[in-house]
């Protein structure tokens, strides 16, 4: 019995998409990743606040991820911060080719007035660190989810 085409291309398919993990994409201490959360809050210290207040969150700073692509840095994505400072990179197994948590680091424009600081137009720079690689059930399939935060932030420009 001839099997239908269009039911041999779905098999397909769904062969490849099971296999690309290991084909491409980023692969960490030998796991493949299937998405990358990179996340975190954006504040400052308010020096009009007493010592034991929370920092100042900033709302609306754009948050830029750049990679090494080469000898050049590529801007791979930029998301702004919601109104509790906080912002969220997202990248699925086809983004992860682009993502090297060695080789990037986020920019964070700081908007004008938010924080006391000694350059106007401030933009602060921060590597990725990687926290943990967890196994996890991602959109019903099964794969390695790779969890990065920026580490600590110096003052640029």
């Amino acid at each position: 019995m001839a099997i239908p085409s269009a039911f041999f291309i779905i098999i397909s398919l769904l062969f490849f998409v099971g296999n690309v993990p290991s084909a491409v994409g980023l692969i960490l201490n030998g796991k493949s990743i299937s998405a990358v959360n990179l996340g975190g809050i954006v504040s400052c210290v308010d020096q009009n606040l007493p010592v034991n207040q929370p920092p100042k969150v900033i709302p609306g700073a754009p948050v830029d991820l750049y990679c090494k692509n080469g000898p050049t840095d590529t801007l791979v994505n930029t998301v702004t911060t919601d109104v509790t400072g906080t912002y969220l990179f997202i990248f699925n197994l086809l983004d992860t080719i682009l993502f090297d948590p060695n080789t990037c680091y986020i920019i964070v424009r700081i908007p004008p007035t938010t924080c006391a600081l000694p350059v106007p137009n401030a933009v602060l720079r921060a590597p990725i660190c990687v926290l943990d690689v967890v196994q996890a059930l991602l959109s019903g399939l099964l794969g390695n989810l790779l969890t990065c935060i920026a580490g600590p932030a110096y003052l640029v420009g």
